[in-house]
């Protein structure tokens, strides 16, 4: 009872930031990070104020609908701007992996791809409940790994 209370808690608190980031960046001037942008049906390469999203590769995504990608990126944007001191435009951005669990959710690994070739990719691990229809920041990192991260379910683990 209380981890579930405390993952909701935690889901909250994710929600909530993102509703801030939202907030902030609906309102600002021509430097936004582009974090609450989306295209609800991206093309294979899209771009959205700057910010490219590339779907052209993303084979591992192929069960996720376009606005399902396009909303796991927009929270791996944010929650990059969230936690960095970059702007989302500063990177593309794409779907690496999206596996489902038994009970329903979805999990997505995004990668994005700095336009700084001396920086590596950041991996930003997402998941969306079942049938919530929206998604949630994990964690980024590249020293992440699924498969042996008990975070992930074990059914998603070799996916992403």
């Amino acid at each position: 009872m209380t981890g579930t209370l405390t993952k909701a808690l935690a889901t909250l608190l994710v929600i909530l930031s993102a509703s801030v980031v939202t907030a902030a960046t609906g309102c600002s001037d021509d430097t936004d990070d582009g974090a609450t942008t989306r295209q609800t049906e991206p093309t294979a390469t899209s771009t959205v104020d700057g910010v490219v999203d590339d779907h052209e590769n993303d084979t591992g995504s192929a069960t996720l609908t376009a606005e399902q990608r396009a909303d796991a990126i927009d929270v791996a944007g944010a929650y990059l701007a969230a936690k960095t001191d970059f702007k989302r435009p500063q990177f593309g951005w794409k779907v690496e992996a999206a596996a489902r669990a038994d009970d329903g959710t979805w999990y997505a690994r995004i990668s994005a791809s700095p336009q700084d070739a001396s920086m590596e990719v950041e991996q930003i691990y997402v998941y969306s409940p079942a049938d919530s229809g929206f998604w949630i920041a994990l964690d980024m990192g590249t020293g992440i790994d699924p498969a042996t991260d008990e975070r992930f379910p074990e059914e998603v683990r070799g996916k992403l």
